[in-house]
């Protein structure tokens, strides 16, 4: 450990403190009527996997820093990144984190915003917080860079950095719930005052996140930043933000948060003063009962939410506002001329505001396939016309050019359909729609736009669903602008068969090729897996100008994970996309690592990391050559001596893992007097090799003219000195 002139003491500052995730309403406000722009703050990696189900996966995430020091040795590129930093990283990442930032008004100094900001993470105990202080302080001084590092004057468990923009402090502090490493920029900030403005933590759960963004707190200094800019784009970039909300006295501001229940997962995120969003066409008017009973009784995901489409052309309008060559009454007027409608008055006024997706067993099988969209309708007959009227233009304009192609109106099933159709073409696909009982149907299939229309005038609804009801808040249905739904334990048994692929492609992932490092088997046996799932439901609705978003779902994350692919496995190329996806993603870290599937057979483990070495070094010498020929005219050196006196190299690089080799004449080898611009094909002509792997190993690194890197067979590497390209050079290749 790092020797330091003054011992660390106590001081009540900042710790790991508890994280809330059910009610996050905002708390009394700081001293001196500073507010906090950002704070966020999480309870380790460690509580985010919690459910019995996942614990053999968190097991194996705990092993990526291990993994990760291998691949050092492994992947040349990845061993120009400082170690003592790498190590800090994967120290720090899994534990537990605050973050704060808190604008202080304008420096009176500088007349610049002035801000704390302030980073910490949980210390399992003072020695610990000291730890980390003193490896930041170690890695200063084995920099070698002249870095001011001085001890605080008022708190001596500090150290400074005096930096133009204010000091950066860090050291080990106490707070609340015990020891942290703290890392700030600025005036001193209380993390416990900061965080005192959120809820305090439900007694009874298990947190997880938590966070607040406040736009309101940032606009005088975002606009200030803007507005230094000048000029008309700077005003209209001002004016849009603060009509979206993002600026000014009403602006958003944004608060999350996560926990654990004893069996579920429920997280909340509220947009607060969030009126101006009715602009985007969120509006306020509830769901009702009716928007239910359009979808049937055993769909297995679904989605409602209340949208005003109107809003796409106030958003238009606004373009124009700033926009003098978008012009929206010309594009009206063209639209009217050529297609018969008006893009606003006969497609736009006449949608309502209520949207609906679902997919069911009813509507052909529960698969993407099966999907319906639904839009509630203010002026049917107004849209219908509208459709007619688009039909039979496009049939017009596209019968004689694709005399193929064809939108039909159509009785399917006993049931009124416009579909899309190729006729006299075996092409799989026949999009729908339909009008019915005030709403627009789209679907995928002629079978599941029937069903559809069916269930409008049919009798149950996923209200008469047990499993539904049991899961939904039926008692603030009312109260909803917008609700999903997925049934878990049934998408979560399609999931199963791709959740068992990313189980074994992380189980492989940690596994160590030089060792006995195991996590095992990952994903639970299936009849564990899927016991006594919770379905996904998350609501919105508002609160006053709050727009709120509750969601609940299973407590297991791999369970999660499985219902949200298990929808998309349900679709018969799924498993042959996904199963391409893992293949081709291992195929990847192959090339990346510059590893054949040959050369997995053919060399033991135990030479890996030394070819891997040898490329890195003879890949350095090319990039050194390279550099080298940009300031002498494409010309590159006459050795690599020459690399090494001009500072292009370090000597170290020149030592091959395979070394030494027995003549003395070095284990590395530059082609020198080469002419890079006059080159016809590069990627052919050797530049450099391993000299001493040549001799001592049955492969050689070679580097090429245009920078590129390979490892050859002794036999491949002889015939291609043997090429016009390289056959009049002298390679000095020592005996084997």
């Amino acid at each position: 450990m790092l020797e330091l002139k003054k011992r660390l003491s106590p001081r009540r500052s900042a710790g790991t403190m508890a994280l809330a995730g059910a009610l996050l309403l905002a708390g009394p406000a700081l001293a001196q009527d500073h507010k906090p722009a950002l704070l966020f703050e999480h309870h380790g990696f460690a509580s985010f996997m919690i459910d019995e189900k996942d614990q053999a996966f968190e097991n194996a995430l705990a092993m990526l820093p291990a993994r990760l020091h291998e691949l050092r040795d492994e992947i040349p590129d990845l061993q120009d990144f400082p170690e003592p930093v790498m190590d800090l990283l994967f120290d720090l990442a899994p534990r537990p984190m605050q973050m704060a930032v808190l604008p202080m008004g304008m420096d009176p100094n500088t007349g610049a915003p002035a801000a704390s900001i302030v980073l910490s993470f949980g210390a399992d105990s003072q020695r610990d917080a000291i730890g980390l202080a003193d490896r930041i302080h170690e890695m200063i001084d084995l920099s070698g860079e002249d870095v001011p590092l001085r001890f605080s004057d008022e708190d001596d468990t500090l150290r400074l950095i005096d930096t133009p923009g204010g000091p950066i402090s860090f050291g080990p502090t106490q707070g609340a719930d015990g020891w942290a490493f703290q890392l700030a920029f600025g005036p001193h900030l209380d993390l416990d005052d900061a965080f005192a403005t959120l809820e305090p933590v439900p007694a009874g759960v298990r947190p997880v996140m938590r966070g607040r963004l406040d736009m309101q707190v940032l606009s005088p200094f975002i606009s200030m930043a803007i507005g230094m800019g000048g000029g008309h784009e700077g005003q209209m970039i001002l004016s849009q933000l603060m009509n979206a909300g993002l600026l000014g006295p009403d602006a958003i501001a944004l608060e999350f948060g996560m926990i654990y229940t004893k069996d579920a997962m429920v997280s909340r995120f509220v947009v607060e003063r969030a009126g101006l969003a009715q602009d985007a066409g969120y509006v306020k008017e509830p769901l009702t009962a009716d928007a239910f009973r359009i979808i049937p009784q055993d769909a297995s995901v679904l989605g409602l939410s209340q949208w005003d489409a109107m809003s796409l052309w106030t958003m238009f309008e606004g373009i124009a506002d700033y926009a003098p060559d978008f012009d929206l009454e010309e594009i009206r007027g063209w639209a009217r001329e050529n297609l018969g409608v008006d893009p606003k008055d006969d497609f736009l006024e006449p949608l309502g505001t209520t949207w609906c997706w679902y997919s069911s067993d009813t509507t052909g099988g529960d698969t993407l396939l099966a999907g319906v969209l639904a839009v509630s309708l203010d002026d049917e007959a107004h849209f219908r016309a509208t459709m007619e009227e688009l039909g039979s233009l496009a049939n017009s304009h596209i019968q004689d050019e694709i005399p193929y192609v064809r939108l039909a109106k159509t009785e399917m099933l006993g049931e009124e359909i416009y579909a899309l159709q190729f006729r006299g073409l075996p092409i799989p696909l026949e999009l729908c729609a339909a009008i019915q009982d005030g709403h627009f149907l789209v679907a995928m299939t002629p079978q599941a736009a029937c069903a559809a229309v069916k269930q409008m005038h049919g009798e149950g609804s996923i209200l008469d669903n047990p499993t539904f009801r049991r899961a939904a808040p039926v008692d603030m249905l009312d109260r909803l602008v917008a609700f999903s739904y997925m049934d878990n334990a049934e998408l979560a048994n399609c999931g199963y068969p791709l959740m068992q692929l990313a189980g074994s492609a992380v189980a492989n992932a940690m596994r160590s090729p030089h060792g006995d490092r195991d996590p095992g088997v990952l994903v639970p046996l299936y009849n564990d897996f899927v016991d006594d799932v919770r379905p996904l439901v998350a609501v919105s609705y508002w609160d006053g100008d709050d727009f709120v978003q509750e969601m609940r779902s299973d407590r297991s994350v791999l369970v999660n994970k499985a219902s949200m692919i298990g929808y998309l496995g349900r679709s018969p190329i799924a498993p042959m996309v996904v199963g391409g996806m893992l293949l081709g993603a291992g195929a990847g870290a192959l090339d990346g690592m510059h590893i054949d599937l040959d050369d997995i057979v053919e060399l033991p483990g135990s030479t890996r990391s030394e070819e891997m070495k040898s490329m890195s070094q003879v890949r350095n010498i090319t990039m050194g050559m390279h550099i080298y020929a940009v300031d002498s005219g494409d010309q590159t050196p006459n050795s690599i001596q020459q690399l090494l006196d001009e500072d292009f190299l370090d000597a170290e690089i020149l030592v091959s893992p395979f070394g030494p080799v027995w003549d003395d004449d070095g284990d590395y080898l530059l082609r020198g007097g080469l002419n890079l611009s006059r080159l016809q094909d590069p990627w052919r002509v050797v530049a450099v090799y391993d000299r001493a792997m040549y001799a001592n190993h049955e492969r050689v690194a070679v580097g090429y003219a245009d920078s590129h890197v390979e490892l050859l067979t002794i036999n491949e590497f002889q015939q291609l000195l043997g090429i016009e390209a390289n056959a009049d050079y002298d390679w000095q290749l020592p005996e084997r």
